[in-house]
């Protein structure tokens, strides 16, 4: 396996704040403190950033879904599966409580 200095980047979660470089061929790798891994925020500060992103996620699936939830023409029931499905398996993913600040 190579690994290319110029695209990789490092993230520690530490209690202890560690300011050691690591290098690969001479090149100081870049520290970062978040990113997106399959649509989910991985930050060194747990998951507080990955659950904002989910509560915006979810107010604006909201949103975009109000012309369905003041239309009288469509069914409760139905408006009652399409939270479920769209809206909710948004925010309801697992989410570690250790993360949790």
């Amino acid at each position: 396996m190579e690994i290319g200095a110029e695209k990789t980047k490092i993230m520690t979660r530490s209690k202890e704040s560690s300011k050691k470089e690591i290098k690969v061929d001479g090149q100081i790798l870049e520290r970062i403190t978040k990113f997106k891994y399959v649509g989910s925020i991985i930050s060194d500060e747990g998951s507080q950033h990955e659950i904002l992103s989910r509560i915006t996620q979810t107010t604006g699936a909201l949103t975009k879904l109000k012309p369905i939830w003041n239309n009288k023409n469509i069914a409760i029931s139905f408006k009652i599966r399409l939270l479920r499905s769209l809206v909710m398996s948004i925010f309801s993913m697992p989410v570690s409580p250790s993360d949790i600040p």
